[in-house]
C-alpha cells in the first residue's frame, strides 16, 4: 500500500471543488470519498478482472515449454543488463537554479568558535567577580 498526499491551500470557497484519479491502473477501480475538507481516493483491485486469469480464453502455449522464453529488449526490467555488457556512465542532470538541500559545510570551525566564545565568557566573568 502506498500513500500519496497533496495539500492545496487558498482555494476560493465560492466554488465546489472535486478530485479525480486520471490514470487508474489496469485492473483497478478508483473511488473518491470526502471526509470534511479531505478527499480520499482509493484504488481497489477488480475481482472480476484478474490480470493473471486461471482459465484464459486463449492460453499462450510455448513452442518449447522446457526452455526459457526469450524476452524482447523493450520488455526488460529497468536497470537490468546482460552480464559482460559494458555500461555507459549516467551523466548527472543539470539542476540549473535548483536549491541545494545537502549541507556540505564542515562543522568543526563552528564548534571551535563556540568553544572559544564560551571560554571567553567564562574568563571575562571571573575577572569581573
Amino acid at each position: 500500500m502506498s500513500i500519496f498526499r497533496v495539500t492545496v491551500h487558498n482555494l476560493d470557497a465560492s466554488y465546489a471543488w472535486t478530485v479525480e484519479e486520471v490514470d487508474v491502473p489496469n485492473g483497478y477501480t478508483a473511488s473518491v470519498s470526502k471526509d470534511g475538507t479531505r478527499f480520499i481516493i482509493t484504488n481497489t483491485l477488480d475481482k472480476d478482472n484478474p490480470e493473471d486469469p486461471t482459465d484464459p480464453d486463449n492460453p499462450l502455449v510455448p513452442d518449447k515449454p522446457d526452455e526459457p522464453a526469450d524476452t524482447p529488449d523493450d520488455k526488460e526490467e529497468p536497470g537490468t543488463v546482460e552480464p559482460g555488457t559494458p555500461v555507459e556512465p549516467v551523466e548527472e542532470p543539470d539542476l540549473g537554479d535548483a536549491p541545494k538541500t545537502g549541507d556540505s559545510s564542515n562543522a568543526v570551525p563552528y564548534v571551535m568558535l563556540m568553544l572559544f566564545a564560551m571560554a571567553g565568557l567564562i574568563v571575562t566573568r571571573r575577572k569581573l567577580n
